[in-house]
């Protein structure tokens, strides 16, 4: 019998350079599988931001938090710093999809997309998505964001393929120990390691590694 495990991607979500190496390293030493070098560090300090995350995290998976639609360059220098994962934001256009996918391919490292669409939408979109070749997916569990009422965003990708890995990423501590229950393969956070918390981290996560 094998037993799923859900794996934790850390956010680091500030722009100075320094904390975010700082951060990292708390959240690696803490249990983190993933740590993301969060939208603000690549923005406020370009490229090189992945490169000082990675040499800080050593073998630790690490992903570049680009939300960008075009993977045109942004693929060749993310892997060259040493990204394993690139986030692309995507919609509709087909070609830019499997542009993605084949240039992250070619740079040996996986794009994980981030739908843009309205949440009656995401899994016609997604479905398109998968048979496009696309296996790694993020997005907040529920639509509109932090509303059980609304549309369960995982339950939508866990109809459409077993085969696909969902990243829900949520702030919220209750709904992202419920995420990994109810079968979301990596969680994401970040709002509680805005500094080096290690009592934070390690509350976050132990209680997702522990839902297996």
């Amino acid at each position: 019998m094998t037993t799923h495990k859900t794996l934790v991607q850390a956010a680091v979500d500030v722009s100075d350079l320094e904390l975010g190496k700082e951060i990292a390293v708390m959240a690696k030493e803490c249990g983190a599988d993933l740590i993301e070098v969060g939208t603000p560090l690549i923005f406020e300090n370009g490229y090189k931001a992945i490169g000082e995350i990675k040499k800080a995290v050593g073998d630790t998976p690490v992903l570049a938090d680009f939300k960008f639609f075009l993977a045109m360059g942004l693929a060749e220098r993310a892997a060259a710093e040493g990204a394993d994962y690139i986030t692309m934001l995507t919609g509709y256009n087909e070609f830019l999809i499997e542009d993605a996918i084949k240039r992250c391919a070619d740079n040996h490292i996986i794009p994980v997309f981030y739908p843009f669409s309205k949440p009656e939408e995401l899994g016609v979109l997604t479905a398109r998505m998968i048979a496009l070749g696309a296996t790694h997916f993020f997005n907040h569990r529920y639509a509109p964001m932090g509303d059980p009422a609304g549309q369960d965003n995982l339950a939508v990708y866990k109809a459409l393929s077993p085969e696909i890995h969902v990243t829900i990423t949520s702030d919220d501590f209750p709904e992202a120990v419920d995420s990994a229950r109810a079968g979301a393969d990596c969680i994401c956070f970040g709002r509680a390691i805005h500094t080096p918390d290690r009592e934070a981290a390690r509350k976050w996560i132990r209680a997702i590694h522990n839902v297996n």
